[in-house]
C-alpha cells in the first residue's frame, strides 16, 4: 500500500460517532439543552470508506537501509500486496482551520523482499526472500488541512510520522542473523545481531512530507460519504 494513499486516508471524515441511548419504553424524554454552536463545530467525526478497504501495492518500494556494525543492508520490495481488512478515520477540528486526524486499520499481506548486503563497505551481494505480513493493526495520527477542490478534497499533511511500521515474517531474517553472528567473530567491532533481527522483523512504509498536497477524488466516495464530509467541513469552518 502506498504511503501516500495511506496518508490520504487521514483526510477522510464522515458520520458523527456519538449516538444518544434510547429512552426506556414509556419513560419521559429527559430535558436536554441544545448544544452550543461552538460545541457542534468542534464535534469529531468518524467513518470508514469503502474505497480504502481492499488490496493495495507499491511496486519497487524502497524500504531503506539497515546498518549493524560492519553490515549494511539495503531493503527493497519489487512486488507486494497489502490487504486493508477494515479501517476507521477520525477527524476533529482544532479551531485554526486544521484538523486532528487519526487512522486505524487492520491489515495483512505478503511480498518479495530483496536485500543487498555489504560487509565493511565491500561490494554488495543480493539475497531474495518471500515475506509475510501477518494480520495486525496499525495506527497513524497527525494534523492536516482539508478543503474541497475541483476534482476532489485536497489533503495537506502538516504533522505526520515519517513512516508506518509493519511487522513481517521472513526466513531470510534468521539466515542474516546467523551470518551476522559469524561476522562478529571475524570483523573488529562486531555487530548487534539481535538488533539486526529486530530491524528485519519490521518494515517502514514512508509517509508524505509535511506540505505535500494529496487528492481524495470525489469519484472514490459515495454520495453519503461526500454529504457527511461536506457537512463536517461546513460546521468546522475554514482557516
Amino acid at each position: 500500500m502506498s504511503g501516500r494513499r495511506l496518508a490520504g486516508a487521514l483526510g477522510l471524515a464522515g458520520a458523527l460517532a456519538a449516538a444518544a441511548p434510547a429512552a426506556a419504553p414509556g419513560a419521559p424524554a429527559p430535558a436536554t439543552a441544545a448544544p452550543a454552536a461552538g460545541a457542534r463545530a468542534r464535534a469529531p467525526l468518524e467513518l470508514s470508506f469503502a474505497a480504502f478497504n481492499g488490496r493495495f501495492s507499491e511496486p519497487g518500494a524502497d524500504l531503506g537501509v539497515v546498518e549493524q556494525g560492519p553490515l549494511t543492508l539495503h531493503l527493497a520490495s519489487p512486488e507486494n500486496a497489502l490487504d486493508v481488512l477494515e479501517h476507521r478515520v477520525r477527524l476533529e477540528p482544532l479551531g485554526d482551520g486544521s484538523h486532528r486526524a487519526e487512522l486505524t486499520a487492520a491489515v495483512r499481506g505478503r511480498g518479495r523482499l530483496i536485500v543487498d548486503l555489504s560487509v565493511g563497505g565491500g561490494a554488495p551481494g543480493r539475497l531474495v526472500d518471500e515475506v509475510v505480513l501477518p494480520a495486525q493493526h496499525l495506527a497513524v495520527e497527525g494534523r492536516v488541512l482539508l478543503s474541497p477542490g475541483a476534482e476532489g478534497y485536497r489533503v495537506v499533511p502538516l504533522e505526520l510520522p515519517r513512516a508506518v511500521h509493519l511487522e513481517v515474517e521472513s526466513a531470510l531474517a534468521g539466515r542474516l542473523v546467523t551470518l551476522c553472528t559469524g561476522f562478529t567473530l571475524l570483523v573488529p567491532g562486531g555487530a548487534d545481531c539481535r538488533g539486526l533481527g529486530r530491524a528485519l522483523g519490521r518494515v517502514a512504509v514512508p509517509l508524505p512530507e509535511p506540505g505535500d498536497e494529496l487528492l481524495l477524488p470525489y469519484a472514490a466516495l459515495g454520495p453519503t460519504e461526500r454529504r457527511r464530509l461536506d457537512e463536517y467541513l461546513a460546521r468546522a469552518g475554514g482557516p
